[in-house]
C-alpha cells in the first residue's frame, strides 16, 4: 500500500529492550543486564538487554535481518526509551562502555548487510544524538515533543553541532500530545520545514484549510530542500522573546531567513532584521515566502519587497523593517543575488 501511493515503508523497533514475560527472556533469563543479588529493576515494564554477551548481538541481528530480508523496508526507527539502571553484564563488571561499543558493532552488521535502509537514531530515547553514533545513524530524532514552540529551542540546540539533513523534524498535531498546546498549521509547518521534514499527525483529521497550509509548507520546503540541507546555519541576534536564524548558500548567492516571535513583545514595533553572511557588494532580490495567509498589514509589508534591490552591506548593517507580529508566529524569506 505504501509503494502503491509512492511512499516508502518504514518500522519502529527497540531492539535492545526485552519484557520479563517475553519468550526471548523465559528462555534466556541471563541475557539482561544486571547486579547479582540485588532484584530485577524494571522500566516501562522492559528489561535491558546484555550486548555484550556475543549470543545476544547474533540473536538481534539474525531478527532485524530476517526483518529486512522478508519486507521492503527502508527505514528504520532504532529507540531506545528506558535508562539503564542496573549496567552490570554476565561476567560481574560495569557495562555502560561495553554496551555501547556492542550496539555500535550491531549497528554497523546491519548496515553492511543492508547499505539502503536508513537508520534514525533517537535523543528522546536513549539520549543518542552524539558524533560516534552518526557513523551508523542517517538521522536523528531531536525530542519527542512536536510542540512548535518547544522544537524552536530543541532545533536551535541541534543545530549547533548537527547539520540539518539529520534533524528529525515533523508537523505535530494541535494540541501537543505532550503541552497540550494548540498552535496554528502555518507556524507548525514553518518551524518543521528546517530539517529532516516529516509529518507525524493524522492527516485525515485535518481541516480542509489545514491540509492546503501543510501541502504548501512541505512543497516549499522540498522547494529549497538542497539549499537547508546543504547551507551553512547561522544564529541571528534578536532580543529576548525572539528567535532568528539563517541557511546561507555555500556560494552566497542566495538563504533563507526566518523569524520567530516566541511570546508577547514587549515593544510596539519589531526591531529591525539585520541579516548576516551576505556579500556586502552584491544586490539581493528578497522575497517574503511564509507563510502564504497574511494579514493586512503583513501583506502590505510582502508587496512593497516586490521588485526591489538591496545590498548585501545594506540588509547587514542597516536591516529589514518588520511587520507587527503576534506571538508564536513566524515569518521565512528567501534572498538571491541578482
Amino acid at each position: 500500500a505504501c509503494h502503491d501511493k509512492g511512499m516508502e515503508f518504514g518500522l519502529w523497533i527497540e531492539p535492545e529492550m526485552v519484557s520479563q514475560n517475553s519468550t526471548l527472556y523465559k528462555a534466556h533469563p541471563d541475557w539482561v543486564l544486571r547486579h547479582e543479588g540485588i532484584p530485577l529493576s524494571e522500566a516501562r515494564q522492559q528489561l535491558v538487554l546484555d550486548l555484550s554477551q556475543p549470543d545476544v548481538v547474533a540473536y538481534l541481528f539474525n531478527a532485524i535481518s530476517s526483518l529486512l530480508s522478508a519486507h521492503p523496508i527502508t527505514y528504520l526507527k532504532w529507540d531506545m526509551n528506558r535508562d539503564i539502571h542496573q549496567a552490570g553484564n554476565a561476567e560481574g563488571r560495569h557495562a555502560s562502555h561495553r554496551q555501547t561499543r556492542a550496539l555500535y558493532r550491531l549497528l554497523n552488521q546491519v548496515k553492511t548487510a543492508f547499505p539502503e535502509v536508513c537508520i534514525e537514531s533517537c535523543a528522546s530515547g536513549g539520549g543518542r544524538a552524539d558524533l560516534g553514533i552518526l557513523e551508523y545513524s542517517s538521522r536523528v530524532w531531536p525530542s519527542d515533543t512536536n510542540d512548535a514552540l518547544d522544537r524552536l529551542r530543541v532545533q536551535k540546540g541541534f543545530q549547533n553541532l548537527f547539520p540539518p539533513e539529520l534533524m528529525g523534524s515533523h508537523v505535530g498535531p494541535s494540541p501537543c500530545h505532550i503541552t497540550g498546546r494548540q498552535h496554528s498549521m502555518a507556524f507548525r509547518a514553518g518551524v518543521a520545514l528546517w530539517g529532516h521534514m516529516g509529518v507525524e499527525a493524522d492527516v485525515r483529521q485535518l481541516s480542509d484549510t489545514d491540509r492546503q497550509v501543510l501541502s504548501e509548507a512541505i512543497a516549499l520546503h522540498k522547494h529549497h530542500r538542497e539549499l537547508i540541507h546543504e547551507g551553512s546555519y547561522q544564529v541571528v541576534d534578536r532580543p529576548a522573546g525572539e528567535q532568528a536564524w539563517m541557511v546561507i548558500a555555500p556560494d552566497h548567492a542566495q538563504a533563507l531567513a526566518a523569524l520567530a516571535i516566541l511570546e508577547t513583545p514587549t515593544t510596539p514595533f519589531p526591531s529591525r532584521y539585520r541579516f548576516i553572511a551576505l556579500e556586502p557588494d552584491r544586490q539581493y532580490e528578497l522575497k517574503l515566502v511564509w507563510p502564504d495567509n497574511l494579514r493586512p498589514l503583513q501583506k502590505n509589508h510582502r508587496d512593497a519587497l516586490t521588485d526591489t534591490h538591496w545590498s548585501g552591506d545594506w540588509l547587514m548593517s542597516v536591516g529589514l523593517s518588520l511587520p507587527i507580529l503576534q506571538p508564536e508566529s513566524l515569518l521565512i524569506y528567501h534572498l538571491k543575488a541578482v
